[in-house]
């Protein structure tokens, strides 16, 4: 299975029963609990649609469903939501989601969605435009005024999990997984320890004097501070 969907979602059944009916389409299902764990494993190249279950904390799930976005415009967002949440699902799909399915939908209905669901005709360039700053993930490097400075996979890692929760603290153990998680080629050397900082130290010296400001939270890990960047300063490029 290449191919994988990654549910957002706290629902036990609802996982195994998607499982079930996403094995008979050679799919791959991956489940989190929570955003930070989300996170992680949206890195991955073979995700191909991310499944949001609105029960997880609403407003928190809008401002990462505009990052995710923001990141990458060929993913396929879907969200989940109950009769009586109709309004969260309608906010959703303005936060950048795909479209929305009534929670009381069987399973079978959310695959043959998710199927349905067309797929850009143009791939995304991977490219996030923040502020003065543009992210070029696929090509392992970021654009500062127009100047080029290249990234390593483990940079490149690493800058992509800050942005996605970005405001929030990211675990040295979060960063790590998402290492042994990128695709292949991408890991680079297996080494623990202290390495985490050393590319921590290695990404602030190359954003320095930008917007972009790693800070480091005693016994929490690495936060991203988007200084002065505003809304309509951080968008996908194709």
């Amino acid at each position: 299975m290449n191919t994988h969907v990654l549910l957002l979602s706290d629902d036990e059944l609802l996982s195994e029963f998607l499982r079930i009916d996403l094995a008979g389409l050679s799919i791959g299902l991956e489940t989190a609990g929570s955003w930070d764990d989300a996170a992680v494993r949206l890195l991955r190249h073979d995700i191909r649609a991310l499944v949001v279950d609105v029960a997880i904390p609403l407003l928190q799930s809008l401002q990462r469903i505009r990052t995710v976005r923001m990141l990458n415009r060929s993913l396929v967002i879907v969200v989940i939501a109950s009769e009586t949440e109709e309004a969260s699902g309608v906010a959703a799909v303005r936060a950048g989601a795909n479209s929305y399915l009534v929670k009381s939908a069987v399973p079978r209905e959310l695959v043959r969605h998710l199927t349905d669901v067309p797929v850009a005709a143009t791939p995304s360039t991977g490219a996030t435009s923040l502020g003065r700053v543009i992210f070029e993930r696929h090509a392992f490097r970021i654009v500062i005024d127009g100047t080029p400075v290249a990234l390593s996979p483990r940079e490149v890692s690493l800058l992509g999990l800050l942005i996605l929760l970005h405001g929030r603290p990211v675990s040295k153990q979060q960063i790590q997984d998402a290492w042994m998680l990128a695709p292949s080629g991408w890991a680079g050397d297996r080494r623990r320890g202290n390495s985490v900082q050393v590319y921590v130290h290695r990404l602030r010296s190359k954003l320095a004097g930008t917007q972009l400001t790693i800070r480091t939270l005693r016994a929490r890990g690495y936060c991203l501070e988007l200084n002065s960047v505003r809304p309509h300063e951080v968008v996908p490029i194709r």
